[in-house]
């Protein structure tokens, strides 16, 4: 059975053991404290990207700047692989992807950084937005610790696929 979650929950609920896996993730949600195991190949890949409206000051500085609010997708600073302290502009946390893109299309903020796969790419373009790579990560399959000995049975499953993709 498949059921849509919020991402926090999604992987509280991986992490936790009430399912048993899920479809994709960053690869960076796999940490040693944690039951989440990634089953590779990569899937595709993605990128944590600074999105700017139109009109603003757009380049990777902005992030160290104290005089700048950033709205950002919940779990901003695990995908980021930064601390808290590590960045000097004003971050507020949104667990909603598509509320972060109103908070900027609003004008509420000039700034934000979310998660994408490259394929917002054509919005992002018709909104205005501009849009810098800041970090770039792998999109995998991930499972429960409690099911890692499946592990090479779904990896050959999941390169076949990918294979049978790649031929078409």
């Amino acid at each position: 059975m498949f059921e849509t979650v919020g991402g926090e929950r999604g992987l509280h609920l991986l992490n936790e053991g009430m399912t048993d896996a899920d479809v994709i993730r960053y690869d960076v949600v796999s940490q040693a404290d944690n039951k989440i195991v990634i089953v590779p190949p990569a899937l595709s890949h993605g990128a944590s990207f600074l999105l700017c409206i139109r009109g603003a000051e757009c380049n990777k500085d902005i992030i160290q700047n104290p005089d700048k609010a950033i709205a950002a997708t919940t779990r901003f600073f695990i995908n980021m692989r930064a601390k808290p302290g590590e960045l000097n502009a004003n971050i507020f946390e949104f667990d909603d992807f598509n509320h972060v893109i109103g908070l900027l299309l609003n004008g509420r903020f000039d700034y934000a950084i979310m998660p994408s796969d490259f394929s917002e790419k054509a919005i992002f373009e018709q909104s205005g937005i501009e849009y810098i790579p800041l970090v770039k990560h792998e999109l995998v399959h991930v499972i429960n610790k409690k099911h890692a000995h499946l592990v090479d049975d779904l990896s050959a499953s999941i390169a076949k696929q990918l294979a049978l993709l790649d031929t078409e």
